[in-house]
């Protein structure tokens, strides 16, 4: 989902709560913005970010792997690397189910 998408979903929640007079769809766009550079800044620095309720975005290290191209055959080393994992909250399972 873009943030167009995402901010055109909060206005109509917004406008069923009666707000949408106070917030327009740049200042929303803005706010998704700062959010995001939020979200990158905490994992860059602390490996980890979490909004309860919903779940956690972890900082994880892939271990080295070979893995075999599909038509030549030959084996690749694929290099240790880092990757994001997400961890749903128990909310979010239950809400899911």
């Amino acid at each position: 989902m873009r943030k167009q998408e995402i901010a055109k979903r909060v206005m109509k929640i917004l406008q069923e709560k009666g707000l949408s007079k106070k917030i327009s769809i740049p200042l929303l766009l803005h706010i998704l913005g700062a959010f995001e550079l939020t979200v990158f800044n905490a994992l860059k620095e602390d490996g980890l970010f979490r909004i309860r309720g919903v779940g956690t975005l972890k900082v994880v290290d892939a271990k080295p792997r070979k893995i075999k191209h599909p038509r030549t055959g030959k084996i690749i080393n694929v290099p240790s690397r880092k990757r994001i994992k997400f961890i749903p909250s128990k909310k979010l399972t239950q809400e899911l189910k």
